[in-house]
């Protein structure tokens, strides 16, 4: 009689939690806990294991989420234990909402395919919705708007059949993101209005405000910007009452790119600034990373769109780094063993569904492949590219310092300032255009260009890394090349061999650069008396993100994906690029050939061009 006394307060106590967690996350996180600790004490196992959820849905709305993992672990274990299906469901769909927010779609995926099959072995009608728009919502992260739809369009017709109001307005708000996406921003709103009017006859705070934080993008998007700013406005507001910081942290990033909106007539740089850095505040404090990166990455378009190079770069780089941590070799690696991970599972009803569900499978590790790909590209050629700039930008200001004596001189270093300013502002607004529209490719626009004055340009800037390391380039000339194609990406490629070339030679030694051609082709050499290189570096030498035998003498920085980029703009060319050396500290050789314009008249042997730089 007592222990049935005691299961009915606990499952009572349990029911209380649930009204009170959206409102106070806290309070019924304490609660939960007091609770897991007096089932276990008293060996109520499924009353435990609904403590531990509770606990785990407690700390992910508090966007701790690596405590929200180990409770949600150990629910499904008790659960387990007492072959309780709905608690096994119930658990399983909060793991892929936890995997959602981090970011990790293919293990979100995975939980939410093993709770829709125990939903649906017990006719579970709300969770069956759940799991559906969850579904859904792991394609739409990744991209894939048409299953995304598909999975939305599931989730709200089983929804409306069985009169699940709540469930609906998510739903509604989530296909008005698609429409979002694809800017049709008529249907969005008209969606977007629906799922509001429900959330407000439910007193949906945190519907609510999500509702009015996605209207606003849409009118900012339309260029209604006071309009919305209001309902930015508002959403913070309600975000900030009901203590979501996760919601408080969206709508300011959302603000803030209000305000650094270059249309905007009342665009307000500092007001961005304050805004994006108060949601990077919140989220710094939180296990939260996808919202992390895209503050970073507008605030390097504000940064860079004042001229600000310095901080753009900072924040670029903090862009990369949290990329990777979302999209990088473990996600890779666990969609590839995917197909292994289903043969394990325990239950052959999961396993059946599995089978029968293959070609979702195929779909989401498609795409999750895809957006991997795409983004460890870009983030490793955006670091590539801005290096030697800003490294020639910290140079000449030393040079100024330190040897200038006349007027003229400062005018000299100050011009090759601006020019490594120039080639920096022109790489960030690029790549950032490139990120911005994942499906871009990067396409050359062709005009005829001399090698010789873009090759002397290079090397021109390059002088003060030469000068750091009190080295000496010899540029030869056989010729004048004259090529068609474009001329910021072959600057990139000469600029990354005569860079290496430097980073990888012993102070006080020579570099030679030649540039000889023959009846069809131009070719550029760059020769160093560096340490050389190995079979096996022969072997990866153009692949992404390689580590070479040899490394910097001078502890420069190398991202490992120089020559990669090299290659591909070489043969978008139609050229060649290769290498040679006679091995470990016998130098190394890269040819570069690319096809002329034009054919071009020899020079005789005897008017061999020697410049020292």
């Amino acid at each position: 009689m007592i222990e049935k006394d005691l299961r009915n307060e606990l499952k009572k106590n349990l029911h209380h939690i649930g009204e009170i967690i959206h409102q106070n996350s806290k309070e019924a996180l304490e609660l939960a806990r007091q609770i897991s600790e007096k089932a276990s004490q008293f060996k109520l196992v499924n009353e435990e294991a609904e403590a531990y959820r509770l606990e785990a849905l407690c700390y992910q709305h508090l966007c701790e989420f690596k405590q929200a993992y180990l409770r949600a672990e150990k629910a499904i274990k008790l659960f387990i234990q007492t072959d309780n299906d709905e608690g096994q469901a119930d658990a399983w769909s909060l793991m892929a909402n936890i995997y959602l927010q981090l970011g990790l779609h293919d293990r979100a995926f995975e939980c939410n395919i093993k709770s829709l099959v125990f939903y649906e072995s017990i006719n579970h009608i709300k969770g069956i919705g759940v799991v559906l728009n969850n579904i859904g919502l792991s394609y739409f992260h990744l991209g894939d708007n048409q299953n995304a739809r598909r999975y939305f369009e599931k989730a709200l017709a089983h929804r409306e059949k069985h009169h699940l109001k709540k469930g609906k307005a998510y739903t509604l708000n989530n296909l008005a993101s698609i429409c979002d996406r694809e800017k049709n921003y008529d249907d969005a709103l008209k969606l977007q209005r629906q799922s509001l009017d429900l959330m407000r006859e439910l007193n949906d705070k945190r519907g609510e405000a999500a509702v009015l934080c996605n209207m606003a993008s849409v009118y900012a998007s339309l260029e209604e910007f006071q309009l919305a700013i209001n309902l930015q406005q508002q959403s913070l507001e309600i975000e900030q009452a009901i203590g979501n910081i996760l919601g408080e942290a969206e709508s300011l990033f959302e603000l803030g790119k209000i305000y650094s909106t270059p249309n905007f007539p009342e665009a307000n740089r500092e007001k961005a600034d304050a805004y994006l850095h108060s949601a990077l505040k919140i989220v710094e404090q939180t296990d939260e990373k996808q919202l992390r990166y895209k503050i970073h990455r507008a605030l390097a378009e504000l940064y860079a769109r004042h001229h600000n190079f310095e901080q753009a770069y900072q924040h670029l780089c903090q862009y990369q780094e949290l990329k990777e941590a979302v999209a990088g070799n473990e996600v890779q690696q666990r969609v590839q063993g995917f197909e292994l991970r289903v043969l394990e599972l325990e239950h052959e009803k999961t396993l059946a569904y599995y089978k029968s569900h293959a070609d979702e499978l195929a779909l989401l590790n498609s795409s999750l492949n895809k957006a991997i790909e795409m983004k460890s590209e870009l983030i490793g050629i955006v670091t590539h590219d801005l290096s030697n700039p800003l490294t020639a930008i910290s140079g000449y200001t030393q040079l100024i310092n330190l040897k200038v004596k006349q007027p003229e001189q400062v005018l000299k270093y100050t011009g090759q300032i601006q020019e490594a300013v120039s080639q920096m502002q022109a790489r960030i607004h690029h790549w950032l255009k490139v990120s911005a529209d994942e499906t871009s490719i990067r396409q050359a626009g062709k005009k005829e260009v001399c090698l010789n004055a873009l090759t002397r340009n290079v090397l021109e800037t390059m002088r003060v890394f030469v000068e750091k390391k009190s080295q000496k380039i010899v540029f030869s000339e056989f010729a004048t090349a004259t090529v068609l194609a474009d001329a910021q990406l072959l600057y990139e490629v000469i600029e990354n061999l005569v860079s290496n070339a430097i980073k990888y030679s012993p102070p006080e030694t020579t570099i030679q650069v030649s540039l000889t051609v023959n009846e069809t082709n131009g070719v550029i050499e760059v020769k160093d008396e560096g340490n050389g290189l190995s079979e096996e570096d022969m072997k990866k030498l153009f692949g992404k993100f390689q580590t070479l035998s040899s490394k910097p003498t001078m502890g420069e920085r190398s991202t490992g994906i120089g020559l990669f980029i090299a290659k591909q703009i070489v043969e978008l060319h139609q050229g060649k690029i290769w290498a040679a050396s006679e091995g470990k500290g016998k130098g190394a050789t890269f040819f570069v050939q690319l096809p002329l314009y034009a054919p071009q008249p020899l020079r005789q042997a005897g008017t061999q061009l020697i410049e020292r730089i």
